[in-house]
């Protein structure tokens, strides 16, 4: 098989324990979460750059505990939106709205005894738009020129030792060697 580095075919593949394929909220995530066990890898990442987009914002108290055990749950709290106090449902935005139904929500009011017993962290409130760039830079510093964006995994092949995945851009090939696929 032809080496599927670069277009001359001169690196050699990179070696990784583990290779997590995707740069998002989970994948990031995991590189914190390897970074603090002191395991080898490589996050591969085929966009150019964290979402840009709002997508999801809830994070609930079990990702608020993960989030805690890589030292990121202060940073999420301190700059995501404030505790929300419930869900209200009006008949209009305007002034005079009238109240149809209101409920405590997301461990407030009376939910809050409930929700403490079954979690030391309270959920939070951060878009991904938000959440991703602090992670990203997180686990850049954690894992120094092992969070590679603009990083398409095109190929993997299971061999039962090392398995070269390939990643291709126009000018670019690279491969890693993941151990123990």
């Amino acid at each position: 098989m032809e080496n599927p580095t670069t277009p001359a075919g001169n690196e050699p593949p990179d070696e990784t324990d583990v290779l997590i394929i995707g740069g998002g909220p989970v994948g990031l995530t995991g590189s914190l979460l390897l970074s603090d066990l002191g395991v080898d890898h490589i996050v591969a990442e085929r966009r150019d750059g964290t979402s840009r987009l709002p997508k999801a914002h809830y994070l609930n108290s079990r990702s608020m505990e993960i989030f805690d055990s890589v030292h990121m749950a202060d940073e999420i709290y301190g700059f995501g939106a404030h505790r929300p106090g419930g869900v209200a449902w009006y008949t209009s935005l305007a002034p005079d709205g009238e109240l149809v139904m209101s409920l405590d929500a997301f461990g407030s009011g009376t939910l809050a005894p409930a929700y403490a017993d079954v979690s030391a962290c309270r959920s939070g409130n951060l878009p991904q738009k938000h959440l991703e760039p602090r992670l990203r830079r997180a686990a850049e510093r954690k894992n120094p020129g092992k969070v590679r964006f603009e990083q398409e995994v095109v190929s993997l092949t299971a061999t039962g030792a090392a398995s070269p995945p390939r990643s291709a851009r126009p000018t670019v090939w690279r491969a890693w060697s993941a151990h123990g696929m």
